[in-house]
């Protein structure tokens, strides 16, 4: 994702593994969900068709997912892990 005072592009990529290049307004995605708009974020974009009594609509909606933040406990959590499942005698 690159970020633009008042827009930002992602690439996006369908469910058949097309990949396009979009540019969005910021306005398109909630008020609180836009500090969550900068570089590297992930988004997800949703296209639907709701079928009711009074006809039939569509609608699309986009979510900013909110980045991991891992602890540096974490982390070491994490690489004593790889550690104990892949020790360097693995390939001896």
């Amino acid at each position: 994702m690159e970020v633009n005072d008042d827009s930002f592009s992602a690439k996006m990529e369908d469910l058949k593994g097309n990949v396009s290049v979009v540019e969005f307004d910021s306005e398109v995605v909630d008020s609180e969900d836009r500090p969550l708009i900068e570089n590297g974020a992930r988004l997800t974009y949703s296209v639907y068709r709701r079928d009711q009594r009074t006809g039939r609509t569509y609608g699309s909606k986009l979510a900013i997912n909110r980045k991991i933040s891992w602890s540096l406990q974490d982390e070491e959590k994490a690489h004593q892990l790889i550690k104990d499942c892949f020790p360097d005698s693995l390939l001896d």
